[in-house]
């Protein structure tokens, strides 16, 4: 089904590779002028070719949403481009190196709540701020991660931080419901992003655990995150809002292991 964002523009963070850049290349097959943010140029404009690639139209921002005032300039830099802001993806996050809760330093529990859940609600503020000034509604999208919903072994920092972004995922979907704004999170399970290849190789043996339990037998594709994503910006998704969906191959859905080979 081709078109499902004809005529909407929005911002994509964290579009600089993974699921951010596969956002990117898909909303803009569905119509989507898309305006894309992350920390690093060079990998910004790598997305920006494969938009444009695929006959997309595609404008870029550096911007650490860890800065308050980096977020507002790309915010009205969206605007400036392209005139309205129909969508918002907020998929800029890190992870965290492993590490016991009592040897963790304080700047690095810091460094992924600054990014991830700070960051994320710099971004919402000001996105849904526009949306409400043009009166017309709109979807927002945080990325948060199965990690919010459990205890995370060496992850501490991470899994509180993505819990907050649940949290103030349903709640914005509250204050902005009657704006005509719908505000939902995806929570991916184990996918195949550069991230991944990271927490393989800070936790070998979690990461092959993990890869057992998941009910699919694999781990999920970028893509696949990021037509959930697409889905909820969609028309499809018009009366869904405040919901946190598991994209995760079943790994959330109960006990389940594969033996060794």
């Amino acid at each position: 089904m081709q078109g499902l964002l004809e005529g909407k523009c929005g911002i994509i963070t964290g579009a600089g590779s993974g699921m951010g850049r596969s956002m990117a290349v898909i909303f803009a097959q569905h119509g989507a002028k898309v305006f894309i943010a992350a920390r690093r140029a060079e990998k910004l404009e790598e997305t920006k070719k494969l938009v444009e690639e695929v006959g997309g139209t595609c404008e870029y921002i550096t911007c650490d949403i860890a800065d308050e005032d980096q977020v507002k300039a790309m915010v009205a830099a969206e605007v400036e481009a392209f005139g309205q802001l129909d969508f918002a993806v907020n998929a800029a996050s890190i992870e965290t190196k492993k590490s016991m809760i009592w040897e963790m330093p304080t700047e690095s529990f810091k460094e992924v709540l600054d990014i991830d859940l700070y960051g994320t609600f710099f971004c919402m503020r000001e996105e849904s701020a526009q949306m409400v000034k043009q009166g017309k509604g709109g979807s927002i999208v945080n990325f948060s991660s199965g990690a919010a919903l459990l205890g995370c072994y060496g992850m501490t920092p991470y899994a509180c931080a993505k819990a907050g972004v649940n949290s103030i995922t349903k709640s914005a979907a509250l204050d902005c419901g009657p704006e005509g704004i719908r505000v939902n999170a995806v929570m991916p399970g184990m996918t195949v992003t550069p991230m991944i290849l990271q927490f393989k190789s800070h936790f070998p043996d979690l990461y092959d655990q993990m890869e057992r339990q998941i009910p699919l037998g694999r781990l999920a594709e970028a893509e696949e995150q990021a037509t959930t994503a697409l889905f909820l910006c969609s028309e499809l998704s018009s009366a869904i809002t405040g919901e946190l969906i598991e994209v995760d191959g079943g790994y959330m859905a109960g006990r389940f292991e594969r033996p060794k080979e």
